[in-house]
């Protein structure tokens, strides 16, 4: 299993874990709602070790054939504690930027066609942009159906109060998220939810 550990600085750490067993035994060990919440992560090498503050992690990403039992942090359903009727979603899954921007002008499209509002039992099916302290991005792709009471744009600003996100790769593997240090999040197609706090505006160029 091979182990990349982001940082808001920049740096990166690459881990190796040879042994099947142990490489088991690390993500079994994981507590998303608790791993960027802990005092420190430590690593133990042959000949060094390295101890960093969870709070500087943006995510960390697991290139392994191992799934993580964590149904519940699979999904938007972690987003908020509990799981309303009605609501269901699917893993949240990775992709490349190629597929984002394609299926973000699909998604868009369909959108101008659909301007009805999100009701209970509607489908979901957005593609995302996380931009990060240290100015990397990732892209995810997110389904599901909706609960009572829901909408997309209480999605989006749950995604900065929950406390990690798992993300699947679709060649086996995972991604682990701190969304405290996600500084923007762009989804696509956005909410058609009214509110008097939110800016109504084009998006004209991104620097």
């Amino acid at each position: 299993m091979e182990i990349q550990i982001y940082l808001t600085n920049g740096r990166k750490h690459v881990l190796r874990v040879e042994d099947d067993r142990m490489a088991q035994d690390i993500v079994n060990a994981i507590r998303p709602g608790k791993f960027f919440r802990q005092a420190v992560l430590q690593v133990q090498g042959s000949q060094t070790a390295l101890t960093i503050n969870p709070t500087a992690i943006e995510f960390v990403e697991f290139e392994t054939t191992i799934l993580p039992e964590w149904p519940s942090e699979r999904s938007f359903e972690s987003l908020e504690p509990g799981t309303p009727p009605g609501r269901s979603f699917q893993p949240i899954r990775l992709i490349s930027s190629e597929d984002y921007a394609r299926l973000r002008q699909k998604l868009a499209a369909r959108r101008q066609e659909d301007e009805t509002e999100q009701k209970p039992g509607m489908e979901i099916d957005a593609v995302a942009e996380l931009c990060f302290k240290s100015g990397n991005v990732r892209h995810i792709h997110v389904r599901g159906t909706l609960g009572p009471g829901e909408d997309r744009r209480r999605f989006s600003l749950k995604v900065f109060d929950t406390p990690a996100m798992e993300v699947q790769w679709e060649q086996g593997g995972f991604t682990l998220i701190n969304p405290k240090n996600v500084e923007t999040f762009t989804i696509t197609p956005g909410p058609t939810e009214r509110s008097p706090l939110v800016w109504r505006a084009e998006f004209l160029i991104e620097q």
